[in-house]
């Protein structure tokens, strides 16, 4: 794991990648409680990006995808069938790497 090469208190900050993507998650969640039939990929973007944002200790955020679950190709809606948000980005001299599938 990536996470060895962290400092204490990287170690420490490091929650805030997978929170992220949690927060990806809830927007999706949301917007099919709500009874709409698809997401746009740029909000769960959005959503993640401001998330890392809030932690100084994130240096670079390398990308933020929204992919096809079967195909992985980039997609610009969300339907029912899910994706996968995957993101990479630098957090002292470490980069990390993870991702959270939506169903």
């Amino acid at each position: 794991s990536r996470n060895a090469y962290l400092t204490p208190e990287e170690r420490e900050k490091a929650p805030v990648v997978y929170q992220s993507l949690c927060a990806a998650r809830e927007v999706y969640d949301a917007r099919f409680a709500r009874g709409m039939d698809e997401v746009e990929a740029d909000d769960l973007r959005e959503v993640v990006e401001s998330v890392l944002e809030t932690e100084p200790m994130i240096k670079n955020v390398q990308y933020v995808s929204v992919d096809d679950l079967e195909t992985m190709k980039p997609l610009d809606k969300v339907g029912n069938d899910g994706c996968v948000v995957s993101l990479a980005c630098v957090l002292g001299s470490v980069r990390l790497i993870d991702n959270i599938v939506l169903r």
